[in-house]
Order: C-alpha cells, then structure tokens, then sequence
C-alpha cells in the first residue's frame, strides 16, 4: 500500500515538474524571439517605405517629362506660327512703285494716307500695306489691284476736280493755274491757285474754308469762310 502511494506521489510529482519546466522553456523561447520579431517588422517597414518612395519619385519624374514636352511643343507651334502681314523687301523689285499704291488707294479712301506704304505678305501675296486713319488698304505689289479694303467706313473726301469746281464757283473765276493738296489749321486742304493770284483753299469735305485775295500794294489778305446750315455764305474776316 504505501509502495503504491509513494509511486503515484512520484508520477505525480515527475509531471508537476515537466509541467513547469515546459512553461519555463516556452517563456524563455518566446522571449528570445521577440527581439528578432520586432527587428523584422522594422526592417520591413523601412523596405516598404523605400519602394513607396522610390515610385513617388518615379511618378514624380514622368510628370515633369510630360510638362517640359508639352512646352517644348508649346514654344515649337509658337515659333512656326508667322503673324501676317509680314513685311517684304523692296519695292524696287515689284512692277507698283509705292506712289503707285498710295494713288491706288486714294482713289479707294478718297482721303491722304497716314505714312508711306509698306510692302507685306498679305495671305501669301506680296502687298502694299497703305495705314489710314479708318482702316488699311492691301494693294497688290505685282498687278496694283486691290487685295483688301479694310476702311472702317466710307469715305467722304472729295476729289480734286470738285475742288477745283467749288472753288470757281466760288470767286466766280475758271483760270485756274495750279492745284495742291496742303495743311491749313492742322487739317489737309485743296489749295487752288488762279492766275490773278487769288487762292482758295477747300476742305476735303468739299467746304470752302479759306479764301488769299491776290498780292497788290497792300499786304496780301486772307478771308475765312464759314456756313452755316443753309450752306450760305456768311461773312468774310480781313486779315491786315
């Protein structure tokens, strides 16, 4: 009987102490492995971190590739693009002189051009640029005709005949000796010159606005001319 409890006292035991001895091992062996668990875990981290920015910078390039081609296309369209008219070379080489095209499109504006014409490329033909205060005028620089009438609105000037016309009716004299066009009070004229040396000048409207009587032993006089809504004569002012 007591052989029998002391052999259950010592199986009992025996397993009571591998029990222990096997908790004891796991503990330590887990506590031996979580240093190397940790580690890992950082080390992972750290690779994933790298890889995210390794294809944030790969990202990051592709665009700026992207954006300095789409300037360098960019400035490509905006250098080939050519403005036009673009000017030419000289006129000497054309068949229409520039007092030519100047001729040709007074006779469009009824009026003086603001400065001499340019020769440009208009819509691929080369062109008289001729600048006048309502719009511009491209005469064609090889047959003199007219390209393009880019007058904002009609003009209202008169010829030089109708000058001449006005003018006679005017003084009640037809020997006229020589008309030209000048600058009275900032405006451009018709001055017509007669052969007793009386002078008219006419506005490019067609209004009488200054009359010179001829020289004699006095000072030479100047009488200005104004209408009004009738178009009747109103008064003349002598100038000593």
């Amino acid at each position: 009987m007591k052989k029998n409890q002391s052999l259950i006292l010592s199986i009992f035991i025996t397993v009571f102490l591998v029990v222990i001895a096997g908790g004891v091992a796991t503990t330590v062996l887990a506590n031996n492995q979580a240093p190397k668990t940790n580690t890992i875990s950082a080390a992972d981290a750290v690779s994933t971190y790298q890889a995210r920015e390794a294809e944030y910078k790969a990202l990051l390039d592709k665009a700026n590739q992207q954006l300095e081609l789409a300037n360098q296309q960019l400035t490509a369209l905006a250098g080939s693009s050519t403005p036009a008219p673009q000017e030419q070379n000289s006129s000497a080489e054309y068949p229409v002189t520039e007092e030519m095209a100047k001729s040709i499109a007074f006779q469009v504006a009824k009026d003086y051009p603001l400065e001499d014409p340019e020769l440009v490329n208009y819509n691929g033909t080369v062109a008289y640029e001729v600048k006048f205060k309502n719009g511009n005028i491209y005469v064609d620089a090889m047959t003199g005709q007219i390209l393009f009438n880019g007058l904002t609105q009609p003009s209202t000037s008169i010829t030089a005949d109708q000058a001449v016309q006005l003018a006679v009716a005017y003084v009640g004299n037809s020997n006229v000796m020589d008309i030209e066009v000048e600058t009275y009070n900032g405006s451009r004229v018709y001055m017509i010159e007669f052969a007793n040396g009386q002078e008219v000048f006419v506005s490019l409207t067609g209004q009488i606005v200054a009359v010179k009587m001829p020289s004699t032993t006095s000072p030479s006089h100047e009488t200005e001319h104004e209408e009004d809504h009738e178009e009747e004569h109103e008064s003349f002012e002598m100038d000593d």
